[in-house]
């Protein structure tokens, strides 16, 4: 697991998925969100924090997760090796989600394509990440 890479990298991959999600869904899907308000619980200002603080854990846990379950299957291929990781883990996290809420909601059936194309997006780039900070030593060339 190389404890020092794992540390580091699950640092980098929960700050990754805190500025991808707020960007994603607190500017670019923000207008879609505000259609449906009334769908959405409208907590107070102390219920907002707890629940922020919720949120916050959460990608702290998916971040820990996703780098320790990487090392299992580490093979130092570069950074497609962590894009395509990425990938199969948002293809199993993205589209089961995304078609569960619309599915309990009244929510559009077109939120699953969008939320199945951000989550696809944030966890190729969190395996991208990671990949990065596990990538092996560089080879120093000399003549």
């Amino acid at each position: 697991m190389q404890g020092g890479r794992f540390w580091l990298s699950g640092l980098a991959v929960f700050i990754t998925s805190v500025v991808y999600n707020l960007v994603v869904h607190g500017v670019i899907l923000f207008s879609m969100y505000e259609t449906y308000s009334h769908v959405f619980r409208a907590p107070t200002t102390e219920e907002r924090n707890l629940l922020y603080l919720l949120h916050l854990l959460a990608q702290l846990v998916f971040a820990l997760m996703f780098v320790y379950i990487f090392t299992k299957g580490y093979e130092g291929r570069g950074w497609a090796e962590g894009i395509r990781y990425g990938v199969w883990v948002g293809l199993l996290i993205a589209f089961p989600a995304a078609a569960t809420v619309v599915a309990l909601f009244p929510l559009p059936l077109q939120w699953i394509f969008v939320w199945t194309l951000s989550g696809l997006g944030w966890t190729a780039l969190c395996g991208l990440v990671t990949a990065a900070v596990y990538r092996g030593p560089r080879v120093m060339w000399t003549t």
